[in-house]
């Protein structure tokens, strides 16, 4: 893409077309919560993915342990770090899947639309973090409580997922059979809908994870982690739960263990939640009516969950170019410095446009334009990945470092 078309690309996604006009929401959820709900989920995610396959990834993890129902994770996003959403460990909780499709939905429109909310830019979060949504881990229980047996946990073997990850200090009660609930299995991680969870957080490396179940309103956040894990999970659960209304649970009633939140806390010691959506406790699937108050209280969570996870991994930052110290931020690994200050210190022009909020270096026959909260920029009109993309903070642009230093260190005019 030359920059004459690239510019004129901007201005039309900055001032001819309003946001809200460019793309609408795709999901058509209440049709997916019924008999059925495993098929219709992943015709969901496949019809997220068509519809934004320029942010998403589609991918199988898994297969259900009885039925071999595909279980399906998508990423939606462009940054290199990765949060984890997952929903549906019990059968009869799948409006937790339903909530997870429809935040899916919501930030992917949010996305394209070049959208801020809550004064966060959508594209600058999620170009920077990336959401993983698994929205239905357990198909063969959910398919069992939406048609036969409303009250089933379980997965179609009669193991409490949600009882089958291994961890420390656990004084759950549970079943010595498999049944409709309770039940751990025959050993820790043995079932398929659990490994496959298990080796998607290995894999993606998760800053921080969110279990959805629907049970009570409250939020689990504790599970023995003590210092600074422990100021970090209680801070961010306090977040949570302003933002909810749901009340938090405390450590000494958090003592249960062998759940997906207590094993990813020990084995990671990064904050992990277990958020408990429903007004109702009945043991059977939550009312539909009950949804939109539920989609109200968790909307924004996880747009607030990435935000903080790139606040809290943002620091003052130094280093030296050309013998002089510069002052910049570190964004998770990759270190970012003011426009201005980088470009006095090589020697390069610089400018920036109001309209298309792009930011040009040159020097001698080599250009860079970079668009604030974009992952791509363009070095001669061919299309670069950045590390992390370059914002506006305080008045001040910065942009990644080494991006400038690979391109204009060794020019001479």
């Amino acid at each position: 893409m030359n920059l004459k078309k690239y510019y004129a690309l901007m201005i039309v996604l900055s001032i001819v077309v309003p946001p809200g006009l460019l793309q609408a929401k795709v999901l058509d959820l209440k049709p997916i919560y019924t008999a059925g709900i495993s098929e219709k989920t992943n015709r969901a995610m496949q019809k997220i993915n068509t519809t934004y396959s320029d942010i998403t990834e589609l991918i199988t993890i898994g297969k259900s342990a009885k039925e071999g129902t595909e279980i399906k994770a998508i990423r939606l996003g462009k940054g290199d770090k990765n949060i984890l959403i997952n929903s549906g460990h019990h059968g009869r909780e799948a409006l937790t899947t339903i909530l997870a499709l429809d935040q899916l939905d919501y930030l992917a429109e949010a996305y394209t639309n070049n959208e801020t909310i809550n004064g966060y830019s959508i594209r600058a979060l999620l170009n920077t973090v990336s959401i993983w949504f698994v929205p239905l881990l357990n198909p063969d229980g959910a398919e069992l409580a939406m048609s036969t047996l409303p009250s089933w946990k379980a997965n179609g073997r009669g193991v409490d997922l949600n009882r089958n990850y291994p961890t420390l200090y656990a004084t759950v009660k549970l079943s010595k059979a498999p049944s409709a609930e309770g039940y751990k299995g025959t050993a820790p991680f043995s079932e398929t809908e659990t490994q496959a969870l298990r080796d998607l957080c290995y894999e993606k490396d998760f800053e921080a994870a969110i279990a959805y179940h629907s049970a009570g309103q409250v939020i689990y956040w504790w599970y023995h982690q003590t210092g600074e894990a422990y100021g970090k999970s209680a801070e961010l659960a306090g977040i949570l739960s302003q933002m909810t209304g749901y009340a938090l649970v405390p450590p000494s009633q958090s003592t249960g263990g062998l759940g997906f939140t207590d094993w990813f806390i020990q084995e990671f010691d990064r904050p992990s939640f277990t958020v408990e959506i429903g007004k109702t406790v009945n043991q059977k699937p939550l009312k539909w009516g009950e949804y939109q108050e539920i989609w109200k209280k968790n909307k924004n969570v996880l747009l607030q969950l990435g935000a903080e996870m790139i606040k809290r991994n943002t620091h003052p930052w130094e280093t030296t170019v050309n013998d002089q110290t510069i002052r910049g931020e570190m964004l998770f690994e990759s270190g970012v410095v003011p426009v201005r200050e980088v470009s006095q210190i090589m020697d390069l022009s610089y400018s920036y446009d109001v309209i298309t909020k792009t930011v040009t270096i040159s020097k001698a026959d080599q250009t860079l334009v970079l668009t604030l909260n974009e992952k791509e920029a363009l070095h001669n009109n061919e299309q670069v990945i950045l590390p992390v993309p370059a914002y506006l903070a305080n008045g001040t642009s910065y942009v990644p470092l080494q991006t400038v230093l690979d391109i204009f260190s060794d020019i001479q005019e």
